[in-house]
Parts: C-alpha cells; structure tokens; sequence
C-alpha cells in the first residue's frame, strides 16, 4: 500500500509505463485533503498505466486527471494513452479529463483507451469526459458499480468530447 497526501504530477512526458503488480495487491490510497486529485497527468502522450488501485478513502475528488496546461507544458498532449486492469474506488470520479478552464488549462487528452478496469462508488462518474477537445476516448469490457453515472460527457459544467463503450457493466 501507498499512502499519498498530495498530488502526483506526471508532466510533459512521452512513453511513460506506471505499473503495479497486481491491483489487489498495488494500492495507491489517498490522504489528503478533501477533494484533491491523486494523479495529474499533464502533457503525458502515449504512456501505460495499469495494474493498481486508486482508493480515495471518501476524501479524494479524482484518481486520475488528465489536462493540458498550456503555461507549464511543453506541447505534448494526453495522447494515445492506454489505462487498463485499474481499480477505481470511493472517489468523486475515477478518471476524468479537463475542461477550458480560465487558469490555463485545456483537455487535449484524444484517442485514449481505458480496458478491463473497475470503478466502484464513483459518486459522480466512472469516467467523466469533460471538454470539447477531448475526444475518442475507448472503454471496453470495464464495470460500474455504485456510481451515480458510468461514463459520461456532461457531469462537469461545459462538458464535451466524446467515448465510445462497449462490452461493459
């Protein structure tokens, strides 16, 4: 088990793998402040996460945030990404992408997939698909259970984008 408190920031990478062991097993637990992200991923292109749990102890708002700061990036867009055998557990959202925020930031978080993952009592959504440039994102044969919305474009003011799911619950 980790324990986090703040953020971890993944930013302006290219290729980066993050893998646990076994999600059963690899468990990534927040405790922070309330309603704090566990992960940002900012300017992160073609990386692999997969294989841990994100458990937000009722605390955390997001898991896994994926946006685009245009002050602090450097170029690189949350691209061809791949999220597979995650557990997403007690948080607002498992995974949810930026919005055009008037701080900066942007989604730019396009062709993503998202496999064989679990989200459970997500209070808001599963995932959250959250600006207009934001698209393409791929869910298959993933679960949802306990969340007020599995997969969505419109949990967040502004939300856009698009997903395509299938073979899910």
């Amino acid at each position: 088990k980790y324990i986090i408190s703040q953020t971890l920031v993944l930013r302006s990478r290219i290729s980066v793998t993050i893998t646990g062991e076994d999600p059963l097993s690899t468990i990534v637990r927040w405790n922070g402040s309330e309603n704090g992200t566990m992960l940002q991923v900012d300017g992160a292109g073609f990386c692999s996460y997969s294989r841990l749990t994100w458990d937000g102890a009722k605390k955390a708002n997001t898991a896994m945030l994926f946006e685009f700061d245009i002050q602090h990036t450097k170029r690189f867009s949350n691209t061809a990404s791949s999220v597979s055998d995650m557990i997403y557990t007690d948080l607002c959202f498992g995974i949810r992408t930026g919005g055009m925020y008037p701080n900066g930031k942007y989604g730019q978080d396009a062709e993503c997939m998202v496999s064989r993952c679990r989200f459970y009592n997500c209070s808001v959504a599963g995932i959250a698909i959250a600006d207009w440039n934001d698209l393409d994102w791929y869910i298959w044969s993933s679960w949802f259970e306990n969340c007020a919305l599995g997969v969505t474009n419109d949990a967040l003011e502004g939300g856009a984008g698009n997903f395509h799911v299938y073979q899910s619950f």
